[in-house]
């Protein structure tokens, strides 16, 4: 991105409808408490049968067992982890868009519905 560009970015934000609307400054938005694993915890335990948070997860028909929460500490240090779709290892497919060139509206209705 170009400095001038960067700059115009960082004191204001075009809207969809064309305005130039200044960019909202950190003060604007209200204040969030950084979430922690204990109080995910805490708060999963209330909807979790007999209050165990390990009964939220669940059996996929194929057998594959999933977590009620996944975070990036599962993920680190999985190969081909940032991948994109259509390009080599082609673990996320082989095509970069699977539906939006080769089909209108009607055939991935008819591809969903059959």
């Amino acid at each position: 991105m170009c400095q001038a560009l960067e700059v115009q970015y960082q004191q204001s934000i075009k809207c969809v409808c064309g305005e130039i609307m200044s960019k909202p400054t950190k003060s604007q938005w209200p204040e969030f408490s950084t979430p922690s694993m204990e109080a995910w915890n805490k708060a999963a335990t209330k909807s979790a049968p007999n209050g165990n948070v390990d009964a939220l997860g669940w059996q996929t028909p194929d057998g594959i067992k999933l977590k009620a929460l996944y975070t990036a500490a599962d993920t680190e240090g999985l190969p081909f982890a940032n991948t994109l779709p259509g390009f080599e290892p082609f673990v996320r497919g082989p095509q970069t868009t699977i539906f939006s060139a080769s089909m209108d509206n009607s055939s991935i209705c008819w591809l969903f519905n059959s």
